[in-house]
């Protein structure tokens, strides 16, 4: 799929050219009435509480109401579509990451993320891990690829089918040169689930989300295919630094609105995300969940996004074939 480059709104000069804006007018002051953020996974994951954390910020700064709203299923591509074909008044929000990425590559979705209107990033997930149960015989990542190439196809991977989490398998088989068992658990709620009843042996998680179990030591973090070691848990390997020649993007999370939203309501909103990255108070609650405040621009946001489509696409055969 080629992806297009963003529109660039110019919002600056909009006032002072006095130009007239394409979409909806916006009848009264925005925002006048609750706002949807639309959340593509079910409760308890890390990007239901990332987004609760972001609608209760976002709330504030704006003086009105954001109320989160979750739409799981097919990897979030029913909520990035739901949000695609809603009305483009800025009531209607999409609160996500690079998992449409995964959608675009299954043809889940037959539109760009960039088709939507980014508003910016929101924050980044540097705490991506690969954990296994307290039972499990493996210590780290080396353990697992001995196994894995002693047994082809036997060793169970618990991923979100057309996630990332299913991009870096493909990824990781590749550069591993193993085979492996993918089993479509689904997202991180029931990841946990199947790791600690061993449906499965190792899983993709944030760190955010299992930090009790690690706390407990009912899990072990065998390594992190990030390109660097993670601040929160620094005794814990990458890949690379295991034989695993492959490093994979941190998780972007993003905000957009349908196409075509009106510029005063973007201006709006984009104001809001400036002042939400500037936040002490907003920073202290992403730590609570190991998430970094990180507030780029639509146009950066797009770019990273698009670096990283180009990331996921060497891997398509491979993870096209995992279906």
């Amino acid at each position: 799929m080629k992806l297009k480059t963003l529109k660039t709104l110019a919002l600056a000069a909009i006032p002072a050219l006095g130009l007239a804006t394409a979409g909806p007018a916006v009848a009264q002051e925005y925002p006048s009435e609750p706002i949807q953020l639309v959340i593509p996974y079910n409760p308890g994951g890390d990007t239901d509480l990332l987004g609760r954390i972001f609608a209760t910020q976002l709330e504030r700064v704006l003086g009105s109401t954001v109320v989160p709203v979750n739409v799981a299923g097919a990897s979030g591509s029913i909520a990035t579509t739901k949000v695609y074909k809603a009305e483009p008044d800025g009531y209607t929000m999409l609160f996500h990451h690079s998992g449409v990425l995964g959608s675009m590559l299954t043809k889940a979705i037959d539109f760009s993320f960039d088709d939507l209107t980014v508003l910016g990033s929101v924050g980044m997930s540097e705490g991506s891990i690969w954990v296994t149960s307290a039972s499990s015989p493996y210590q780290n990542m080396e353990d697992l690829v001995e196994a894995a190439k002693a047994n082809p196809g036997t060793v169970k991977n618990g991923i979100n089918f057309g996630s990332q989490t299913h991009v870096h398998a493909a990824a990781f088989e590749e550069a591993a040169g193993v085979e492996m068992h993918n089993v479509d658990v689904g997202g991180i709620g029931e990841k946990i689930v199947s790791i600690l009843g061993q449906h499965v042996d190792v899983s993709e998680v944030q760190v955010g989300a299992v930090q009790s179990y690690l706390e407990s030591g009912d899990m072990r973090a065998l390594g992190t295919p990030a390109a660097q070691r993670f601040s929160g848990l620094p005794d814990v390997a990458t890949f690379q630094e295991q034989g695993i020649d492959v490093a994979m993007p941190d998780r972007l999370f993003w905000v957009a609105l349908p196409p075509n939203a009106p510029a005063e309501v973007v201006e709006k909103l984009t104001a809001a995300l400036a002042e939400l990255g500037e936040s002490e108070e907003l920073a202290k609650e992403y730590a609570k969940v190991q998430m970094t405040p990180r507030f780029i621009s639509a146009q950066e946001t797009v770019d990273y996004l698009n670096n990283e489509f180009e990331f996921n696409s060497k891997y398509e055969d491979i993870f096209l074939s995992k279906k």
